[in-house]
């Protein structure tokens, strides 16, 4: 019952401070929170339910017309958005029981924002400052070779401007996140050539291109390719895999893990935002069965609608074994992602994105 009343205690917390930043919500957000949601939760639910009830119904023998009137209920009483459905499954036995405590993921930004509003957390909202912090701190973090400003200017860091790496490089916005607006450019064996798809420049035309890039919009930051160690490369050969891990510190102790998630790509780009995922125990590092947890296209496309809601023992591209799997070096990348919530300070929750790279 005591945890009960704490979920409860903190289900309200969140949902007040939700409330807070509704008057600048717009589209269907703000729709949620007026007298139009019932019938736009509706249609909503009419559109997921065609997507992926097939695969709801196989898996968990759960009719259509039952998925429908769960979803809708759900998203009519608890307002739990119907794109929510599916990851919440409330198909699972006791699952619906816990629908009234569901923390979505808005409510889980107003929270995090309101623990740590006494909190300078500037750091983390800006690739280039977190690689400076990590630098001041001693921490291990992916080198930045220059930094294309949104104004035309170029900052060079770590390498000559005059003669960039022989490596691959990857160029991504200094402000956006799951690989959107990133660009892979392959090293080339040609001397001073390096090409994308059918693009092919030499150092000079590519420095232009990355400037125009950047260029009015926003600040672009290049970097070399990180590529998974052998370990990884077995659930992922091509693009990065990255584990997050959520740390907590009460006032006055020491940091502590709170979870820990493998993102796990499926799709055969050179990036992409990796929408499955499995659990990593904090003891042993070993992986749970992985499912999906990001609905896009291109993982549809490689599982397929009606495996979407399956879970996965072994990757479903690589077959390699994910469940029981046990990472390498995860003491090692605990330690880490301590020491350097230690190194920030007082925040109550920070969510680190760690690579275990070749």
């Amino acid at each position: 019952m005591r945890r009960i009343y704490q979920l409860t205690q903190l289900f309200r917390l969140a949902a007040q401070e939700d409330v807070r930043v509704r008057s600048r919500l717009s589209g269907i957000d703000f729709l949620r929170f007026s007298a139009l949601w019932p019938i736009v939760s509706g249609v909503q639910t009419l559109s997921y339910v065609w997507r992926f009830g097939q695969s709801a119904q196989s898996g968990f023998g759960v009719s259509i017309g039952r998925q429908i009137l769960r979803c809708w209920r759900l998203a009519a009483v608890h307002g739990i958005a119907p794109e929510q459905f599916y990851t919440f499954r409330p198909f699972i036995k006791g699952r619906v029981d816990l629908a009234p405590y569901y923390i979505q993921h808005e409510q889980i930004v107003a929270l995090h924002r309101h623990l740590n509003a006494r909190t300078d957390t500037s750091s983390l909202d800006s690739k280039i400052l977190f690689h400076r912090f990590c630098q001041d701190h001693e921490l291990p973090c992916v080198p930045i070779f220059a930094v294309f400003q949104m104004d035309g200017q170029t900052l060079w860091l770590d390498v000559d401007p005059e003669s960039l790496p022989r490596v691959d490089l990857f160029v991504k916005p200094d402000d956006w996140w799951k690989g959107l607006g990133s660009e892979l450019w392959h090293s080339d064996p040609e001397p001073n050539t390096w090409s994308r798809g059918e693009q092919i420049m030499d150092q000079a035309a590519l420095l232009q291109h990355f400037a125009a890039v950047a260029r009015g919009k926003r600040d672009h930051l290049l970097q070399p390719r990180v590529r998974n160690n052998d370990q990884i490369k077995t659930f992922s050969p091509r693009a990065l895999a990255t584990i997050r891990v959520v740390t907590y510190r009460f006032p006055g102790q020491e940091p502590r893990p709170l979870s820990a998630r493998l993102a796990i790509p499926v799709g055969t780009k050179d990036h992409d935002h990796s929408a499955m995922g499995c659990s990593v125990d904090l003891i042993s590092g070993a992986l749970s069965p992985a499912v999906l947890e990001f609905f896009d296209p291109e993982s549809l496309q490689v599982l397929g609608p009606r495996h979407a809601l399956d879970e996965w023992h072994y990757h479903p591209i690589t077959n390699a074994p994910i469940s029981g799997e046990r990472l390498e070096g995860w003491e090692q990348m605990l330690a880490i992602c301590k020491r350097a919530h230690l190194a920030l300070g007082t925040p109550a929750f920070i969510g680190w994105d760690v690579t275990m790279s070749d």
